[in-house]
């Protein structure tokens, strides 16, 4: 919901044409995605994947209660194997919408002159 959230912030200052007063972007998460979008000049695109794109098959929610403890496990207690780790999303499938389905512009981020950090 976070990313839902920021994705509108970004909109409303991009409809305002307030962009040119940031002079840098600090982001985590979701916020990397909202951001790249953004920069890119592609922000009527990037919200779209929320309500378009990432309602089926990115969330597994059957596995959030042991994924959350194998987070918790791998953070605090010891290393899981990759193998072993009960996954709640699927990045993979993300990747394929900013790559494939809503492509992500990222030469227009790199010519943008705002600073990205993330």
């Amino acid at each position: 919901m976070s990313g839902v959230y920021g994705a509108g912030v970004l909109n409303g200052l991009h409809s305002l044409s307030l962009a040119s007063n940031i002079e840098a972007i600090y982001t985590a998460s979701v916020g990397s995605l909202n951001a790249a979008y953004f920069l890119s000049g592609q922000i009527e695109l990037g919200p779209t994947i929320y309500w378009e794109d990432l309602q089926r098959g990115f969330i597994f929610p059957q596995n959030i209660f042991y994924g959350t403890r194998d987070l918790f496990v791998n953070r605090f207690v010891k290393k899981l194997k990759t193998d072993r780790v009960h996954h709640v999303i699927d990045i993979d499938y993300a990747m394929r919408i900013i790559s494939e389905v809503k492509l992500l512009d990222l030469g227009a981020i790199l010519k943008n002159p705002h600073r990205f950090i993330y």
